[in-house]
């Protein structure tokens, strides 16, 4: 009975989307892609920039920290001696009492102690230079010719094949661990590393203890006997995106501080008042 009432309908099944349908939910989805590589193509964008500014920053900070590294352990007799005076004799042309009055000076050791140890130069020949010797040298290899002095240079070169920067150089390091007593520097047979790109100015700074300043130059310090202890390093450099930026350091040596001369006087005075037969201070003496 049910069955002869079912026979009279007819059922329609749909079997898919309609054309119109298809289209809209392309339409749709070609959004929703474009959408997302916008987002992806934005974050590799940003992440590219991101790198960029930390390669810069971290070339910058490597860089003074290899300043920072070198200059702490900045070598020199006179942190704990004083700079030996030739006697009248000498300064007459006639010959000396000892051996340091027969001392020939040369460009890397221009003067000795009165303990006799040779005094490194320390060359400033203008803002963006500074030659000194450290004592940061580390052997690359077992038993390798080497000690830990060296000297150090840090100045400024031209850029190489960056026709995009014109008027800006590059920070450069020359090390010379190999013979470091040598009498004269040959920085030319070495090397130069490259510390950063892109840099407009470098400038070194000593501080004067007698005026409580900086000054520009060596050459300005109120007495040449005057010890530098302090370095302030300012360098301006040009990021990638054409931005000038200016960093500054103040850069300290390790060596703890002592009045030489002073502590050089009362031990003049100390023999003197002991009764040393005359010898003012037994380092004049050659049998040290």
């Amino acid at each position: 009975m049910q069955q002869s009432k079912l026979k009279g309908f007819k059922f329609w099944q749909q079997a898919g989307f309609t054309l119109i349908e298809v289209l809209i939910s392309i339409v749709l989805l070609s959004f929703l892609m474009i959408g997302v590589y916008s987002l992806v193509d934005n974050s590799a964008r940003t992440r590219e920039n991101v790198l960029s500014e930390d390669q810069e920053f971290v070339s910058l900070i490597s860089a003074l920290q290899r300043m920072e590294e070198d200059f702490a352990q900045f070598y020199t007799p006179l942190f704990y001696s004083v700079r030996y005076t030739p006697s009248t004799a000498v300064k007459n042309g006639e010959e000396g009492k000892t051996s340091r009055d027969k001392y020939i000076a040369t460009e890397t050791f221009p003067s000795i102690s009165k303990k006799g140890q040779l005094i490194p130069t320390l060359v400033n020949e203008d803002k963006n230079s500074l030659v000194f010797m450290t004592t940061a040298n580390r052997r690359s290899y077992e038993n390798a010719k080497e000690s830990r002095y060296a000297w150090v240079k840090y100045t400024l070169m031209d850029m190489e094949k960056e026709p995009n920067a014109p008027g800006l150089k590059r920070l450069v390091r020359y090390f010379l661990p190999n013979n470091p007593y040598a009498p004269d520097f040959n920085f030319d047979d070495a090397k130069p590393a490259t510390l950063l790109n892109n840099v407009k100015t470098l400038k070194f700074e000593f501080w004067d203890a007698e005026r409580k300043n900086y000054v520009d130059s060596l050459r300005n310090l109120n007495s040449e006997n005057a010890l530098l202890r302090i370095l302030k390093v300012t360098i301006e450099w040009v990021d990638l995106a054409g931005h000038e930026q200016t960093d500054e350091r103040i850069l300290r040596v390790q060596w703890p501080y002592f009045d030489t001369r002073k502590d050089d006087q009362e031990y003049t005075k100390a023999l003197n008042e002991s009764g040393s037969g005359g010898q003012t201070n037994p380092e004049d003496s050659d049998e040290q």
